[in-house]
């Protein structure tokens, strides 16, 4: 592998992290927007909404922490210690 070739895949494996960053912030905006339509109308309460909030929250935490573990690989050019 020379550098062109890393410098792809790092590329490749940022753009990736970025994207579920970002799907993470957007499914977060998503429910606070839907949340306040719904409190708005009614539907739910004030204290409904945060609780709701806070477990998607930090579900979201969870999936992008165990998801950036999940591809792990170990390449064959690195020695194991």
């Amino acid at each position: 592998m020379d550098l062109a070739d890393r410098s792809v895949g790092s590329i490749k494996s940022q753009a990736l992290y970025a994207a579920s960053q970002g799907i993470s912030f957007l499914i977060i905006a998503l429910v606070f927007y839907v949340g306040a339509l719904w409190i708005i109308s009614g539907r739910y309460s004030t204290s409904e909404f945060f609780t709701v909030l806070t477990s998607v929250v930090s579900r979201s935490d969870l999936v992008n922490k165990t998801g950036a573990y999940a591809d792990l690989r170990v390449h064959p050019s690195w020695k194991r210690v």
